[in-house]
C-alpha cells in the first residue's frame, strides 16, 4: 500500500476501535438492552436503528473533531449496515436464549396476583401455561375463589400486599381486572 493509503486504513482503524464504546452507550441509551422496552421484534428493531444512527452520527463527529480525514460515504453506510445486521443478529441469539432459559422456568419472575376472581385464574393459566414469558405465578391476593380454580394457594388480602411480597420473595405482582 501506497503512505497515504496506509495512513487512511490505519486512522479508519482507529476510529472503528473508538466506535466500539459509543455504539454501546448509543445501545443503552436507546433502551436495547431494557428487557421493558422491547416488547416486540419490531420494536427491538426500531431500538437498533435509534442506537445505530445515533452511533454513526456520534463516529462521524468525533472523526470530524479529532481530525482523522474524511470518511468517505461508502465507508459510513457500510459501518451503518454491518452494525445493524450484527445487532440483529446478536438480538435473535439473545432472544432465542432467554426463550429457552424461560421456558425451563429459569431467569423467570416469581409473581403474586392480584386478584382471586375468575379473571384472576384465568390469568394464572395463561402465564403457566406461557413460562417463556417469564412469570412464574405464586398465588393469589384478595377476595375470591381463584385457588380453587388453579390449584395455587391464596395468600391474603389485599391490604398486605407488601408483607406477602417479602414473605413469598415475590418478584413483583401482576394485577388482574374483572373482564
Amino acid at each position: 500500500l501506497e503512505p497515504a493509503r496506509t495512513s487512511s486504513v490505519i486512522w479508519q482503524l482507529e476510529l472503528s476501535v473508538i466506535a466500539i464504546p459509543v455504539m454501546l452507550a448509543t445501545a443503552v441509551m436507546a433502551n436495547l438492552y431494557t428487557a421493558r422496552a422491547t416488547r416486540s421484534i419490531v420494536e427491538e428493531f426500531r431500538h437498533i436503528l435509534v442506537s445505530t444512527f445515533a452511533g454513526v452520527t456520534s463516529i462521524v463527529l468525533f472523526s470530524f473533531v479529532l481530525s482523522f480525514g474524511s470518511l468517505s460515504r461508502f465507508w459510513v453506510g457500510w459501518v451503518f449496515v454491518c452494525v445493524v445486521i450484527a445487532w440483529a443478529i446478536e438480538r435473535r441469539i439473545a432472544r432465542s436464549a432467554f426463550h429457552r432459559l424461560r421456558s425451563t422456568g429459569r431467569l423467570t419472575l416469581r409473581t403474586l396476583i392480584v386478584g382471586a376472581d375468575a379473571s384472576a385464574a384465568r390469568l394464572a393459566r395463561t402465564i403457566s401455561k406461557r413460562p417463556h414469558l417469564g412469570y412464574t405465578p405464586i398465588g393469589f391476593v384478595g377476595e375470591g375463589h381463584a385457588a380453587l380454580l388453579t390449584g395455587l394457594p391464596h395468600l391474603g388480602s389485599i391490604d398486605d400486599v407488601r408483607e406477602l411480597v417479602d414473605e413469598h420473595r415475590a418478584s413483583g405482582v401482576i394485577v388482574s381486572m374483572p373482564a
